[in-house]
């Protein structure tokens, strides 16, 4: 009776911890899919990753040596094509619709991609589409020493309108920059579609280019540029606070509403932000002339904004942050998965937000992204960012 009893006391014990360790996966296997996940077509050389965007049903990718396309709806959901030309990675690519820009060190400005098109030539054709812009061939305003001002890696080199229109920033002078000659370059791409070999359409491209004076006589780099509505927005310091302001006609004013350098532009909706790094303030506008300011107060390092659901979103190297305005409040949201991993851009794609790192393209459900991250002893907050009471100012 004693052997039953303690055989059912075993057996039972045995069903308890069968149950718990089961319960323990069950859990284990929830909070990985809360986590950040990397996504398995990015590896070796191909993981470093410098930008990307959606364009219709489609999520595009820039890496070190080759431009994808990613498309949930297909049976093969990600397309890459190797980069032909050797461009200059030291900034980040602009990218606008489906084409992507390089800068370039060579006699060539820059080099256009676009993985949604193969380049055609005569009755064959090359994949993707690449084609390298020599601007002294385009224009006599140029000369053939023109180059792209230099630049820091996280900063985008120009931008791309809807109009096919890019615009970049560049030096045409001497070697030294004792007789720098800066100006913008609006070049029109003209993009034309033919009929492509097998699936994939051609694109042809006939760009002209007009010069844009900005400065003589001083070194100018590019802060950031951004499309906006029928306008590029331009933050190229020439020792005063403003920013530039260029149409698609090619016309520049400038606004001075703003007290501080911007460091970077993004949009909400129909409204346009401007970030001022050394003063930790918000600008914005709905006509990109027009500054009146926001919120101030913020972190003073180089923050990259974001939106998702509506809401004004930052990133700090692999930290991510919600700017609760309502509030007044910084939440740092949970990165767990991400850390030591630099962002460089975030996306909403099919219920899901994409970033991409310099060590690779991360993924996590979108009804998960908000998770508030918390600080235990087991998970360490990376890189805390503190502020005076966490709080915001508003005038």
């Amino acid at each position: 009776m004693f052997c039953k009893r303690f055989s059912l006391v075993i057996l039972f014990s045995l069903v308890v911890m069968s149950c718990e360790d089961g319960s323990k996966k069950d859990i284990n296997t929830l909070e990985e899919n809360f986590v950040w996940q990397q996504h398995p077509s990015f590896f070796r050389l191909d993981k470093i990753l410098l930008n990307s965007h959606v364009c219709g049903d489609s999520l595009y990718i820039v890496g070190v040596n080759r431009v994808s396309i990613v498309d949930t709806t297909d049976e093969n959901p990600v397309i890459n094509g190797s980069l032909g030309r050797d461009p200059n990675i030291t900034q980040m690519p602009a990218m606008g619709g489906r084409l992507i820009a390089f800068p370039m060190d060579s006699k060539y400005q820059t080099v256009v991609y676009s993985p949604a098109f193969m380049s055609c030539y005569g009755s064959g054709g090359m994949y993707p589409f690449g084609k390298s812009l020599q601007l002294s061939s385009l224009t006599s305003e140029y000369t053939d020493g023109a180059r792209v001002v230099d630049g820091y890696y996280r900063q985008n080199f120009g931008a791309i309108n809807e109009y096919n229109q890019l615009l970049i920033m560049l030096d045409d002078s001497a070697s030294t920059c004792y007789n720098c000659n800066t100006s913008f370059a609006l070049v029109n791409l003209n993009p034309e579609i033919d009929n492509g070999y097998s699936d994939v359409p051609c694109l042809n491209v006939t760009p002209s280019v007009r010069r844009i004076p900005y400065q003589s006589g001083m070194s100018v780099y590019l802060n950031s540029a951004i499309a906006y509505k029928e306008k590029f927005l331009i933050s190229a310091p020439r020792n005063q606070y403003e920013i530039g302001i260029i149409d698609t006609a090619g016309n520049f004013s400038v606004s001075t509403d703003i007290q501080g350098t911007v460091s970077t532009f993004f949009v909400k909706g129909d409204t346009v932000f401007a970030f001022t790094i050394y003063n930790g303030d918000l600008y914005r506008s709905t006509n990109g002339s027009d500054w009146s300011f926001w919120l101030g107060n913020l972190p003073e390092y180089d923050l990259r904004f974001f939106v998702i659901q509506n809401k004004v979103c930052f990133y700090i190297y692999s930290q991510l942050f919600w700017l609760d305005a309502a509030n007044l409040q910084i939440v740092e949201l949970d990165n767990e998965g991400l850390q030591s991993n630099e962002i460089n851009s975030v996306n909403v794609f099919h219920n899901k937000v994409w970033i991409t790192t310099l060590s690779g393209l991360f993924t996590k459900p979108l009804d998960r992204f908000f998770d508030v991250k918390p600080v235990t002893a087991s998970k360490p907050t990376y890189r805390h960012i503190t502020i005076s009471d966490n709080k915001l100012k508003k005038y």
